[in-house]
């Protein structure tokens, strides 16, 4: 009876064009709450059997995550489906589950990752895998059902990805991927069957499983503290796309979401990495030539104070938080000399007595770095405006424009086209 039972459910999941992992998923489910009913039939389960089973005391202890829980009620809800009983299971309701950002590799650590395979020991199937995970955006299951009849490098493409829910599409493959991928074609000319076959020599494909270890193997020797899964592979590919300025219908239909609202999640991704980026490339400028690091009182001094920037792209200077908001400071009135605090900054006027010893040539150089830093501060503005208002001609297309909050900045780049979008 209980094979029997696990049969339909299988039946019903392929006819429903599941995925064989979520298959034997909900089978295991199914298995178990099969147990906790011991003998008695399917038809007899009540309510109190599903709450008994999911209260159920779990391996670690602790108790089960709300996803876990969602998870096991729609495995539930498929097995009482399709054996065709009352399902008791419609008085429990999925949980919100918190959303947690994704962990992503940064661009240096994909560099590092790729470094780390081309030193494995067979480090054309790892560079060929990395890659159709990353710059292909392949899921980990995709990547393993790949067979080579799929690869036209003439085309520089897959023909035929399957993907969820049983869809099959043609999957672009960038120069760099195309390339790793004839290199392990090359090396290993199978002509037919599965694209990368299990390591152990057997005639099956790889698992999911072995590409997981590559990935731990990889960033351990990479000295990567992050968890990077392949999956992390396929989040760097949507945060990389979006922080290099590609829209978001185009990441869209790299990344094959059904829904465009499904790539916005990692807007805010590519947000911090382009944060982060900034803030790695800043070590290239040599504190030395900082004004500030010539007068260490002065950077203490400015932690506690805000920073401005004027039309110009020049810091400008504010007196310091604890002064605008202390009891009984008129605020109304700002004062109009710069605080003292504030001598080493780009624009302010300092008195001889606090300015750097320089001399000649130094004196020069340090105003030719005054003028690239403003340069640079104008570019990184102009490059900012740009992107909010290609994020806001995107949102428009696809009818999300009117759900901008008032005041948002990539509302106010939408404006001047669109006075009536208030």
């Amino acid at each position: 009876m209980r094979a029997e039972i696990l049969c339909a459910l299988e039946r019903h999941l392929v006819a429903q064009a599941a995925r064989p992992l979520t298959i034997s998923t909900y089978r295991r489910i199914a298995g178990l709450f099969l147990e906790l009913l011991g003998g008695r039939p399917l038809a007899d389960a009540a309510p109190s059997d599903v709450k008994a089973f999911l209260a159920r005391p779990r391996e670690t202890g602790a108790p089960p995550s709300a996803a876990t829980r969602n998870l096991e009620v729609v495995a539930l809800r498929a097995l009482f489906r399709s054996a065709g009983r009352e399902d008791p299971t419609a008085i429990f309701t999925l949980k919100r589950a918190e959303r947690r950002d994704p962990v992503v590799p940064n661009t240096t650590e994909l560099r590092e990752i790729f470094e780390a395979a081309a030193r494995e020991r067979a480090p054309a199937r790892a560079l060929a895998q990395l890659a159709l995970l990353f710059q292909a955006g392949l899921r980990v299951h995709e990547l393993v059902g790949l067979d080579v009849d799929q690869v036209d490098l003439a085309a520089a493409s897959l023909v035929g990805v399957e993907g969820k829910n049983g869809s099959r599409i043609d999957v672009p493959l960038g120069p760099e991927a195309a390339e790793l991928v004839a290199e392990w074609l090359a090396q290993h000319p199978t002509g037919s069957g599965p694209l990368f076959r299990s390591a152990k020599g057997a005639a099956g494909r790889a698992s999911v499983r072995s590409v997981q270890r590559l990935l731990v193997r990889l960033r351990r020797e990479a000295g990567i503290a992050k968890p990077v899964t392949p999956h992390g592979l396929r989040h760097a590919t949507a945060t990389e796309a979006i922080g290099r300025g590609v829209s978001l219908p185009a990441t869209a239909a790299l990344m094959r979401h059904a829904r465009v609202e499904t790539t916005m999640g990692y807007v805010a991704l590519a947000s911090t990495a382009r944060r982060e980026a900034a803030t790695r490339i800043g070590s290239a400028i040599p504190r030395s030539v900082l004004p500030l690091s010539q007068n260490p009182s002065g950077i203490r001094a400015v932690e506690g104070h805000r920073d401005a920037v004027d039309a110009d792209g020049d810091f400008c200077d504010a007196p310091p938080r604890s002064e605008r908001d202390a009891p009984g400071s008129d605020t109304s009135n700002p004062p109009t000399t710069k605080h003292p605090a504030h001598a080493g900054c780009l624009r302010s006027e300092k008195p001889e007595s606090s300015r750097p010893d320089v001399t000649g040539g130094n004196r020069e150089d340090l105003a030719s770095i005054r003028e690239l830093l403003a340069q640079h501060l104008r570019r990184v503005r102009e490059a900012v405006d740009e992107s909010l208002a290609r994020l806001a001609r995107d949102l428009r297309v696809h009818g999300l424009g009117s759900e901008l909050r008032s005041g948002d900045p990539a509302r106010v780049a939408l404006e001047p086209d669109h006075p009536r979008e208030r």
